[in-house]
């Protein structure tokens, strides 16, 4: 699953290291900023999952009673408007 997500280089090796947790955290060295609300199982699954991977995240708190989620800002990111969402360097991931 790692290879498929990072550039291979000559010799079908990951950057050049053949241990795949270490590129894995190198790739992820620029934190991930999750949009999260406590109270939300899947936002919790990624919680432990990313314990789990011993990944750190910019972990910023969406209160959804205050329609935070719906703002043009993360409605712009995420026009589903559903947590968590996932932002790296660019990339986007949420739950369809």
């Amino acid at each position: 699953m790692i290879q498929l997500a990072l550039p291979l280089l000559e010799g079908g090796s990951i950057a050049g290291v053949g241990n795949e947790e270490y590129v894995f955290k190198c790739y992820c060295r620029n934190k991930l900023n999750l949009y999260y609300t406590p109270g939300s199982p899947p936002c919790r699954s990624v919680l432990l999952t990313a314990k789990a991977l011993g990944l750190e995240f910019n972990l910023i708190f969406m209160d959804l009673f205050k329609n935070d989620h719906m703002t043009p800002g993360f409605v712009k990111q995420n026009p589903q408007h559903t947590l968590p969402t996932l932002v790296h360097d660019g990339f986007i991931l949420w739950e369809r």
